[in-house]
């Protein structure tokens, strides 16, 4: 069992509970956690490493995080125009988080929707890779 993988449910279901409460900005934080989260269980998984070994080689590597994750599991993907819509979807959602956490803007019910609809076509469409 991986607990990276529940929490990405967990912020799934988040960001569906914060929509409803109206509390727009972190539910954009919750729709791309979500991603994220699966995002990295799913490379470990197929990449055959722990996260300890995966710390390691981001720390070796010196990419951000994030950037080492999402270009290494898209790596897997063989397709390269499926390979570039996930990561072009990741990339949209990812500054709808940034947006959302770092800039002084509102957050509505129109941009945490949208990140919600990006988050659950991705989750979709990462259950097929």
């Amino acid at each position: 069992m991986s607990f990276l993988n529940n929490k990405s449910d967990f912020n799934l279901e988040g960001a569906k509970l914060l929509i409803e409460n109206s509390l727009y900005a972190p539910s954009v934080h919750c729709s791309y956690y979500s991603v994220f989260q699966k995002l990295k269980y799913k490379y470990t998984t197929k990449a055959s490493i722990s996260y300890d070994e995966l710390t390691q080689n981001i720390f070796a590597d010196k990419r951000n995080t994030h950037k080492y994750i999402i270009d290494e599991f898209c790596n897997f993907i063989q397709d390269r125009y499926k390979k570039r819509d996930i990561k072009n979807k990741i990339n949209d959602l990812k500054a709808f988080r940034n947006q959302s956490d770092y800039d002084d803007i509102e957050i509505n019910h129109s941009i945490s929707s949208l990140a919600l609809t990006k988050s659950e076509e991705l989750l979709k469409e990462l259950k097929t890779l």
